[in-house]
């Protein structure tokens, strides 16, 4: 579960870059956009349609790129959270079985899944500590 947790950690943290790179490009858009402009005013000097045309095209195909690759980004981390919450839900399964039968076993508890349990579950809380105290 912890090579899950991390590898969605890395999936975020490329989605964080890919939408920072994304933001960049705009902004590289507005910059030209700008210059453009103050160009004209100062100098006189346009650019010519052709090279707005290609620079556009350009912008555009990277742009793409970029939003393919944040989608896939949000693809893989819908993926790990499924496999997580699903692995999750074998490890209570398995747990619950193993309560049902009256036996477990030290080394098969899972204890972050009972702190975690504990946590949402004041009585299951109760439930343990009472069992530690009759021991």
């Amino acid at each position: 579960c912890s090579t899950a947790g991390n590898t969605l950690q890395q999936v975020l943290h490329k989605q964080k870059q890919t939408k920072r790179l994304l933001d960049t490009v705009k902004l590289l858009v507005d910059l030209r956009e700008i210059r453009k402009q103050q160009s004209a005013r100062r100098h006189g000097t346009f650019v010519e349609p052709e090279v707005d045309q290609r620079f556009d095209r350009n912008v555009g195909k990277i742009k793409e790129v970029i939003k393919e690759k944040l989608e896939t980004f949000y693809a893989e981390e819908k993926t790990i959270k499924v496999l997580m919450e699903a692995n999750e839900a074998d490890i209570w399964g398995v747990e619950k079985k193993l309560r049902q039968l009256e036996y477990i076993p030290d080394d098969v508890i899972d204890y972050s899944s009972v702190y975690l349990e504990i946590q949402y579950n004041p009585r299951k809380l109760v439930k343990i500590r009472r069992k530690w105290d009759e021991y």
